[in-house]
C-alpha cells in the first residue's frame, strides 16, 4: 500500500492515521497547540521530555509550559523559547508557525520514540508537514522490506529524486559490510508488532558513495491504516567523521609519551591521556573535573602554573622548563607549552597544556657537555704538551752544552777555585733546569720509559722509609696494602716519582697535621682490570675550580717560590704514558684522595734495574767513534770530550754527512753515536744505511724527549740503546766505554 502524495492532496482519516503514525513514533519530542495556546497536543518523546503526562496535559496550555514572562505574540515564522519541565530544569526549543497560521509545534531534538492515540482529522496539514518539512528522513517498509514511501529529507539524505526510493529494497542500498545485521534485525522487527529497534548503518546515494544514518524503525505492519514499518532516519555521517576522529585523537594521546591535558578558563581538567595518569600515579576520574591547584598544591599553582595559564588564556602560548615532583614518576625534568583553544564562539574558552619528560635528554646533555668539556681540556693538555716537548728538546740541547761545559770547568785543575766554585752553581742551576724539563717531557708524554712487571705493593715498601722521614712529627702515615695484589708493568723509577709527589703534596695540604693513607688495591673498570694506588689525606680539600685545573702545567695553588705548578702534571704525564688514569675526590674541608689506576700484567716481576753507577768504565784504546749530531754547540763539545779520551771522531751535521764519512773511512768504526732526530736523515735511517755495510756496529742514539721515530710512546724496543738529553762528559764517556766492552 504506497504511501505518496496523493494521500495528502486527497485528506482522508487513513492518511491522517498514517501522519499520526509517524508524529508519534518521531526522534524529537513535539507539542503542537492552537493559536490561542490551547489543545495541547504532545508525542510520547514530548511527553518524556518535559516529565508530564498524557492527563497532565490534557488540563494545560502551551502558556503552562513556556517559562514565566513568556507570550505568544510571534513576528516570526519561527522563533526560539525556553520551555519549564516538570522537575523545574529549561529546554530550548523552536516555535514554528504552520502554513495555515492557526497551530505550532515545538521540537526538543530527542530521539524518544513513543506511540500516542489522537485522531482528529484536522490535525492532517499540520502532520504532513511536520513529515515533509523535518529535517529527519522517514520511510516506510512493507513486508518485503521495499521502500513505499520516502520523505523529502530522505530523498534528501540518499540523492534519489522524490518517488525514485518507492519500489526499492532497503538491501539494494545497504553498504554490503551491513546486510547481515540489517536483515536479522528487520527479520526480527516483523514478527514483533509495534517493536522499536535502532541502529547505525551506511545507505548508498545516488552517486555510489555511502552515507551513516541513524534509524529507529517501528512495526506498524499490523495497524490497519498503516501496514508498513515506519523508519526514521537521522544524517549521522558528520557525526561518525567526528567520532572516528576523536578516536584516532584518543588513540594518539594515548600513545604520546607527553603529559597532556586540557584545563579550562575556572583553572579545572576537562581532559588527561594516560601518560599524565601514569605520571600522577591516578585514574582519570580522579583528574577529570578536579582544579589543578588541588592536584599540583596551591603554592606550585600559584607561583608557577597559574601565570602561564592565565598568559595562555590570554592567547598568548607559552613554553618553559623546570624540575617537577610527580606522586608516581618522581623528580622529572619537565618542558611544558601552554597552547589555548577557543569555543565556538571564538573565544578562549581554555587551556591545552604539553608537558615532555626531558629528564633523560637533560642528563644526556649534560653527560655530553661533560665530555665536550673533557675534551677540550684534554686537546688543551695536548697542546700544552707538544708545546712543552718541543721546547724541552731545544732547551735539552742549550742544558747539555751548559751543564757539561760547567763541569768541565769544574774540574779543570787549570781553573781558580773562585772559577770552579761558579762552575759548581752553574752546573747547580743546570741541574733544576733538567728536572724542570724532564717534568715537562713527562707531563707531554714524551719521557723515555723502562717498563717491567712489578708489585706495586713493593715499590710502596721501598719508599716507606724515605716517605716517612719527609712527614712532620704532626702528620700519620699509613700505608694499607692488598695482599693478593695484582702486577702490573710501569717504570719503577717514576713510579717512585709519582708517589714521592702525591705523598708530598697531600703533606702540604695539611699544615697543622693530619693523616696520610697510601693504599693498593684490586678493583674492575669499564676497561678491564686495574690495580689501583690511592693517596689520601685529612687536609683542606680542594674546590671544584681548582679541581678542574689540577693536572695543568704550571698550575699551582702554593705560594709564589714553594712550587712550580709540574709536579702533578709530571704524575699525569707518567700514568697515561703508561696507559693508565689519575682521578681526583675532594671537597673543601674533606680532604683529599688521588686514585692512579694501571693496567694489570701477567707474568712475574722481572728484578729492578740497579741505579746508575758512578764507578768510572775502562776505556778502551784506538777506537773510532762516527758522531752524528745537527746542534753545532752539542757536536762541538761531544767532539772535544770524545778526543780528550783519547778516541778518533769523525763528526758530521746530520745522518747523510755521516753516511758520506762512513763511507769515506777506510778504517773500522767501532761505535755510531747518533741523535735521533735531524735534518736531511735522522739517526734511525742512518742506522739503516749503515748496518747493511757494516753488520758489527754498535749504535748509541741521543735524545732530547721520546720520539715515536725510535719510541713508541716513550718505551724503546728490544736491543736500542738511548742516552738521555741534556748530557754530562761523564755519563756520555761511561756509557759510550760500556757499549765499546760489551759483547
Amino acid at each position: 500500500m504506497a504511501f505518496c502524495s496523493a494521500d495528502v492532496a486527497n485528506p482522508s482519516s487513513d492518511t491522517s492515521d498514517r501522519y499520526r503514525a509517524v508524529f508519534d513514533a518521531a526522534f524529537d519530542g513535539i507539542v503542537m497547540a492552537a493559536a490561542d495556546g490551547g489543545g495541547l497536543d504532545v508525542n510520547a518523546a514530548g511527553r518524556e521530555a518535559i516529565g508530564y503526562s498524557q492527563e497532565e496535559l490534557a488540563r494545560m496550555t502551551l502558556l503552562d509550559l513556556l517559562v514565566p514572562g513568556s507570550t505568544l505574540d510571534f513576528t516570526l515564522p519561527r522563533v526560539g523559547r525556553w520551555l519549564q519541565c516538570k522537575d523545574g530544569t529549561r529546554v530550548h526549543v523552536e516555535l514554528e508557525r504552520v502554513a495555515d497560521g492557526s497551530l505550532f509545534c515545538m521540537i526538543f531534538r530527542h530521539p524518544l520514540p513513543g506511540v500516542a492515540e489522537e485522531t482528529p482529522a484536522t490535525r492532517e496539514r499540520l502532520f504532513r508537514a511536520l513529515v515533509e518539512h523535518s529535517h529527519d528522513g522517514v520511510v516506510f517498509l512493507d513486508a518485503e522490506s521495499r521502500i513505499t514511501y520516502g520523505s523529502p529529507a530522505a530523498t534528501r539524505i540518499s540523492g534519489f529524486p522524490p518517488g525514485e526510493l518507492n519500489g526499492r529494497t532497503v538491501f539494494e542500498l545497504l553498504h554490503p559490510d551491513d546486510l547481515p545485521q540489517a536483515a536479522a534485525q528487520l527479520s526480527e522487527l516483523q514478527h514483533r508488532p509495534r517493536q522499536v529497534l535502532s541502529g547505525r548503518w551506511r545507505v548508498r546515494t545516488v552517486a555510489g558513495d555511502f552515507r551513516w544514518v541513524d534509524t529507529t524503525a517501528t512495526n506498524l505492519l499490523a495497524e490497519p491504516v498503516v501496514r508498513a514499518l515506519v523508519v526514521h532516519i537521522r544524517d549521522a555521517t558528520e557525526l561518525v567523521n567526528n567520532e572516528e576522529g576523536l578516536r584516532r585523537f584518543e588513540r594518539v594521546l594515548s600513545a604520546t609519551p607527553d603529559l597532556v591535558s586540557l584545563v579550562d578558563d575556572r583553572y579545572v581538567y576537562r581532559l588527561v591521556n594516560r601518560a599524565y595518569l601514569q605520571a600522577h600515579g591516578l585514574e582519570a576520574e580522579r583528574i577529570v573535573g578536579r582544579s589543578v591547584p588541588d592536584l599540583l598544591g596551591g603554592e606550585v599553582f600559584e607561583t608557577v602554573v597559574r601565570p602561564h595559564l592565565d598568559q595562555a588564556l590570554r592567547g598568548q602560548p607559552v613554553s618553559y622548563e623546570q624540575w617537577f615532583e610527580f606522586a608516581a614518576a618522581g623528580r622529572r625534568f619537565i618542558s611544558v607549552t601552554y597552547s589555548p583553544y577557543r569555543d565556538v564562539d571564538g573565544q578562549y574558552a581554555g587551556v591545552i597544556v604539553s608537558a615532555r619528560d626531558q629528564t633523560a635528554l637533560r642528563a644526556a646533555a649534560e653527560a655530553l657537555e661533560e665530555k665536550e668539556e673533557e675534551l677540550r681540556q684534554a686537546q688543551k693538555m695536548e697542546f700544552v704538551g707538544r708545546l712543552a716537548g718541543g721546547i724541552a728538546h731545544d732547551f735539552n740541547n742549550l742544558l747539555t752544552v751548559i751543564a757539561s761545559y760547567s763541569a768541565l770547568i769544574e774540574g779543570s785543575s787549570d781553573a781558580s777555585a773562585d772559577v770552579r766554585e761558579m762552575a759548581r752553581e752553574i752546573g747547580t742551576a743546570g741541574d733544576r733546569a733538567t728536572a724542570m724539563t724532564r717534568q715537562l717531557l713527562a707531563f707531554s708524554r714524551k719521557q723515555l720509559l723502562a717498563p717491567r712487571v712489578l708489585s706495586l705493593n713493593a715499590t710502596v715498601e721501598g719508599m716507606q722509609v724515605m716517605l716517612r722521614r719527609l712527614m712532620p712529627e704532626n702528620i700519620e702515615l699509613e700505608v694499607v696494602l692488598a695482599p693478593d695484589l695484582a702486577k702490573t708493568k710501569a717504570d719503577a723509577h717514576q713510579l717512585e716519582q709519582v708517589l714521592l709527589n702525591l705523598a708530598v703534596n697531600a703533606r702540604d695540604a695539611m699544615p697543622q697535621g693530619g693523616r696520610i693513607t697510601i693504599r693498593t688495591r684490586n678493583t674492575q673498570t669499564d676497561e678491564g682490570e686495574r690495580v689501583m694506588l690511592s693517596v689520601s689525606d685529612t687536609g683542606h680539600g680542594i674546590d671544584a675550580d681548582t679541581r678542574d685545573k689540577i693536572f695543568a702545567p704550571f698550575f699551582t695553588t702554593k705560594a709564589p717560590g714553594q712550587g712550580t705548578g709540574l709536579g702533578l702534571s709530571m704524575v699525569y704525564g707518567f700514568v697515561t704514558q703508561s696507559g693508565g688514569s689519575i682521578s681526583v675526590e675532594s671537597e673543601p674541608g674533606r680532604g683529599s684522595t688521588f686514585t692512579v689506576l694501571l693496567p694489570v700484567s701477567e707474568g712475574d716481576a722481572a728484578p729492578q734495574a740497579p741505579r746508575r753507577s758512578t764507578t768510572p768504565v775502562a776505556r778502551p784504546s784506538r777506537a773510532t767513534i762516527l758522531l752524528a749530531e745537527d746542534e753545532a754547540g752539542v757536536r762541538g763539545l761531544l767532539e772535544r770530550v770524545l778526543r780528550g779520551a783519547g778516541y778518533t771522531v769523525l763528526a758530521a751535521e746530520n745522518g747523510r754527512a755521516a753516511l758520506e764519512r762512513a763511507r769515506d773511512h777506510a778504517g773500522d768504526i767501532d761505535l755510531l753515536l747518533t741523535d735521533v732526530v735531524m735534518p736531511v736523515m735522522g739517526g734511525p735511517e742512518l742506522v739503516a744505511a749503515l748496518l747493511p755495510v757494516r753488520p758489527d756496529l754498535r749504535v748509541l742514539y741521543m735524545s732530547g724527549y721520546a720520539e715515536n721515530v725510535i719510541a713508541h710512546q716513550g718505551v724503546l724496543p728490544p736491543g736500542v740503546v738511548l742516552i738521555e738529553k741534556p748530557l754530562r762528559p761523564n755519563d756520555v764517556l761511561r756509557r759510550v766505554a760500556a757499549m765499546l766492552v760489551a759483547p
